[in-house]
């Protein structure tokens, strides 16, 4: 949970070098995308009381039958509302609209894997942009490891992954 906003505080970083790039314009699109969707919103409210605040009670629901055992952890609905003063306008969307057992990992993936996709858009955006620099850095790094050897072979598998992703995309 608590890595949830260290991800969305380095992109703070990245924007800057997206700004006034021929990618803006998309970048804008997903982060507001991101940023007004109630479940967001809730998960990192969420992530602030847990960090901040201290801790929520957990439910714990187990069902079995000859087949399988399934078990859920959910946050009761009715217990999230009494703490109205730490939850945005988002989240507070997001619970009203949920089920009375709200099941927390099934939103924690949702969040991590939308979170992953903006991450891996810009990835991939920032080597595209950075492209020359990359090449230089690669084209230094092949001069050492020519000149010393074998101490910095480490560095060659780095290298080729560069190498791929530049020419895939270049």
């Amino acid at each position: 949970m608590s890595n949830a906003k260290t991800v969305i505080d380095s992109s703070r970083t990245y924007n800057k070098i997206i700004e006034n790039s021929i990618f803006e314009n998309q970048f804008e699109e997903l982060k507001d995308a991101f940023v007004s969707d109630p479940m967001i919103k809730f998960i990192l409210d969420l992530r602030n009381f847990l960090c901040h605040q201290g801790y929520l009670d957990f439910g714990i629901e187990i069902s079995a039958n000859r087949e399988r055992t399934c078990s859920y952890i959910y946050l009761d609905k009715e217990h999230l509302k009494k703490y109205k003063k730490g939850w945005s306008k988002g989240a507070k969307v997001f619970i009203s609209n949920s089920e009375k057992k709200i099941l927390i990992f099934k939103h924690i993936e949702d969040f991590h894997c939308r979170l992953k996709m903006i991450n891996n858009w810009l990835y991939l955006r920032l080597i595209l942009l950075k492209k020359e620099d990359i090449q230089t850095l690669l084209n230094k790094s092949k001069k050492l490891i020519n000149a010393y050897d074998t101490k910095f072979h480490h560095i060659l598998s780095l290298n080729r992954y560069l190498n791929k992703i530049i020419n895939q995309h270049g």
